[in-house]
């Protein structure tokens, strides 16, 4: 994104001279679309501090530039974290892909937001509420833009501030490993840290620990979820079927706790 140049706006009954000298980043309005949300890999991303990471590449996109949401050094940390993670958990591409391209393994990525413009798509009255479907669509389509995986083995996580809801997307491959029913176990762990008027690090924190506990193979659930049949699309009894459009979700149901990332206001 290239900057919005200054410009004069003279107001009629005023006859007042309104400078309006806005970065893309101050300018725009509050909702986001996933098309249009900036990737903290990409360099002119970092040039413009789009991302409110200053000139670095990161996993994160505090597009808030919220010190409350996430400070500059926890931020720093919870990147290195993420890192450390890429460079030592197992491939889980292909041989060739895993020996001759990338050897490193799953990527996650973060998103931080105020709001996300509604969507109409795939909106029904059932058990899932209008905010977290949105935040489910949004990171549905976040993970295609982003296309951070080698080889669909990303994670995207995304939080709305306004709605306080946390949801994951896993790409094919990292859903292998990183199931709805350990995301449930996990959400039940990190929701009681996510809060809109305090930090998100320690949330953010343990999410990463436990996401990638669970990538590697290593993740032992808290508590055994009942055996369920797979379904196709929302229903009653919990989650999308992981094979739904190659992706691997979780949805609010009634026990909204173990299938979304979703903290009251």
């Amino acid at each position: 994104m290239m900057a919005v140049p200054c410009r004069i706006l003279l107001g009629v009954a005023s006859l007042l001279a309104i400078l309006m000298c806005h970065s893309v980043a101050a300018q725009r309005e509050t909702e986001w679309l996933a098309s249009e949300f900036p990737n903290p890999r990409k360099p002119e991303v970092a040039e413009s501090n789009d991302c409110g990471r200053g000139n670095k590449l990161s996993w994160i996109c505090n597009s808030m530039h919220s010190r409350v949401a996430l400070p500059d050094n926890e931020a720093d940390h919870l990147d290195s974290m993420i890192n450390v993670r890429i460079n030592t958990t197992r491939c889980m591409c292909g041989d060739y892909q895993c020996t001759e391209v990338d050897s490193r393994g799953p990527r996650l990525g973060i998103a931080i937001l105020e709001s996300i413009k509604p969507y109409v798509e795939g909106r029904s009255g059932g058990l899932v509420d209008a905010a977290t479907h949105n935040v489910k669509m949004f990171s549905r389509d976040l993970q295609k833009v982003w296309e951070l995986g080698a080889c669909q083995d990303d994670v995207v996580v995304v939080y709305e501030r306004s709605s306080n809801v946390f949801y994951t997307w896993t790409g094919t491959t990292a859903s292998q490993r990183l199931t709805p029913e350990i995301i449930g176990d996990i959400a039940m762990k990190v929701r009681q840290h996510i809060l809109p008027d305090r930090t998100l690090y320690e949330g953010l924190k343990l999410l990463i620990e436990e996401y990638y506990l669970a990538l590697e193979g290593n993740y032992q659930m808290s508590y055994e979820l009942p055996k369920q049949e797979p379904v196709v699309g929302e229903s009653k009894g919990g989650a999308q079927s992981p094979l739904v459009s190659g992706a691997h979700i979780m949805v609010a149901t009634v026990i909204s706790a173990i299938f979304a990332l979703m903290v009251a206001h």
